[in-house]
């Protein structure tokens, strides 16, 4: 549910991004892909322990 919670969240912050002018918009896009790839190899371990327990 994080892991969405994130995407949905990623998802909003691009919309917004897109209309900012394209110089600033490739340097935001930048750093919320840096905050996302980050955020989401730190929920990753805990996400497979739950798919791991629900398919054993």
């Amino acid at each position: 549910t994080r892991i969405l919670g994130l995407l949905d969240y990623g998802g909003d912050l691009l919309l917004r991004i897109d209309k900012l002018s394209i110089d600033s918009r490739f340097e935001q896009e930048a750093k919320v892909g840096d905050v996302s790839t980050r955020s989401f190899l730190r929920l990753l371990p805990a996400w497979l322990d739950v798919v791991k327990k629900g398919i054993g």
